[in-house]
Parts: C-alpha cells; sequence; structure tokens
C-alpha cells in the first residue's frame, strides 16, 4: 500500500510538472510575434505601380516610401492572416506576409496586382521627408 502511494504521488508529481511545461511551451508559442523580423528590417514592396519602402514598427507604426520619395506616416493593424495599413482615411491590407525571416522573397497578388516583395535584412532609413 506504502509503495503504490508513493508511486502515484510520484506520477501526480511528473504529471503536474509536464503539465506546467506544457503551459509555459504554449505561453511562448502565443506570445511570438509574427510580424517580429519587420522591426529591424525594411519591407521591399513592388507592383505595376512602382516600389515602395515599409518601415513597420513594433508600435503599430509604419512610414511608407513611395517611388516617387514621398513619405508617409501610418498605422498597421493584423488581424488573422492579414496585415492591413491605414494612411489618413486609405486602408490596404495584405495576406502572406507574417512569419517571414530577413532576405526573404515571396510574391502574390494584392487587388488585382501582382506584386513582388522582399524582406530587406537591415532598416532603410528615409531620411528628411
Amino acid at each position: 500500500m506504502h509503495l503504490t502511494k508513493r508511486f502515484l504521488l510520484s506520477a501526480l508529481s511528473i504529471g503536474v510538472a509536464l503539465s506546467a511545461a506544457n503551459s509555459a511551451t504554449l505561453a511562448h508559442a502565443q506570445a511570438v510575434d509574427p510580424m517580429e523580423a519587420y522591426y529591424a528590417s525594411t519591407w521591399e514592396y513592388k507592383d505595376p505601380e512602382g516600389m515602395k519602402h515599409f518601415n513597420i514598427n513594433k508600435d503599430k507604426s509604419v512610414q511608407i516610401k513611395l517611388s516617387d520619395g514621398r513619405v508617409f506616416d501610418g498605422t498597421w493593424e493584423h488581424y488573422g492572416k492579414e496585415v492591413c495599413f491605414n494612411v489618413g482615411s486609405d486602408r490596404a491590407c495584405a495576406e502572406g506576409m507574417l512569419n517571414r525571416s530577413p532576405g526573404e522573397a515571396w510574391s502574390g497578388a494584392h487587388e488585382e496586382l501582382t506584386y513582388t516583395s522582399v524582406l530587406l535584412a537591415a532598416r532603410v532609413e528615409f531620411g528628411d521627408r
């Protein structure tokens, strides 16, 4: 009887320890930011309308530089698989941006335009505006 009780207590202790470890792993997985790589990089986006550069910040702000040199300040939001950018009353959303790595390139379609993208390995400063 004493051995069975000790065995059950040991098994219970191991179960509690594993449960705590699984909870910690789950909490870490939920805390991973799918936009983390963008904060120290510049996203380069090219479509038939020209090249755009995005500096996306952790505080939900974004600076967008158009091919003509104009720079706009805005905000961004993450909804499910989409990332949406807001500049004034204009809003554009894109899929396929999450969990990218610096140096990674990809292509896709957005609002009937095909585009190519690369997450540059470094942040490009836009200079004086």
